[in-house]
């Protein structure tokens, strides 16, 4: 788990997953309505992919967002990420939602990791601790 913080605050998160097909889901990146369109999730991505480069190089990225988020969609879409399936997506309330998968081969991940750097000025993004009750060591 990545956040971005300034000072106490919480300005958003990403959470990353070594899947057991080999493939890493980018699970739940969030930022702060209030912050939104400000850099801070692209600055996440960045940080997210270098994570994947450095542990995990030549494995593809992928996450899921429903259809209709079309705000997600153009975000995703201005990182390069390729929509690589689309399927009903059944939640436990008992409803369905249409759902896209986005990926990111290795070659985009790298150069969106190296990308870090530029994005660095915003705001800190550091693993989650033990103490925030994530886990940095993965």
């Amino acid at each position: 788990m990545l956040v971005a913080v300034d000072g106490d605050a919480l300005l958003g998160f990403a959470c990353l997953a070594v899947e057991t097909d080999g493939r890493i889901l980018l699970d739940n990146l969030h930022v702060e309505p209030e912050r939104k369109q400000s850099g801070i999730g692209r600055q996440l991505v960045h940080h997210a992919f270098g994570w994947v480069a450095e542990r995990h190089p030549d494995k593809t990225v992928y996450l899921e967002v429903l259809r209709d988020n079309v705000a997600a969609i153009t975000f995703y879409r201005r990182l390069d990420g390729r929509p690589t399936r689309e399927f009903m997506e059944r939640f436990p309330a008992g409803f369905e939602l249409p759902v896209v998968e986005y990926t990111w081969g290795p070659d985009i991940v790298r150069s969106l990791a190296d990308n870090r750097s530029t994005t660095d000025r915003l705001v800190p993004v550091r693993p989650a601790s033990v103490r925030d009750g994530g886990r940095s060591d993965q």
